[in-house]
């Protein structure tokens, strides 16, 4: 991978750990009528999916 582009990926990293993606939109209420919620309370909620047999 050059070098260049290496760095804008790094950079880029950087700056969504610093905040700079962390918005919200009221698009999942619009689409699907319900109050967004966490990943972790979605998660939380559908544990049992995520567990083999």
């Amino acid at each position: 991978m050059p070098a260049e582009f290496a760095t804008l990926l790094a950079d880029l990293d950087r700056a969504i750990a610093s905040g700079v993606e962390d918005r919200t939109t009221s698009t999942v209420e619009t689409v699907t009528g319900r109050l967004p919620r966490s990943f972790a309370d979605f998660a939380e909620a559908h544990a049992a999916s995520f567990v083999g047999d």
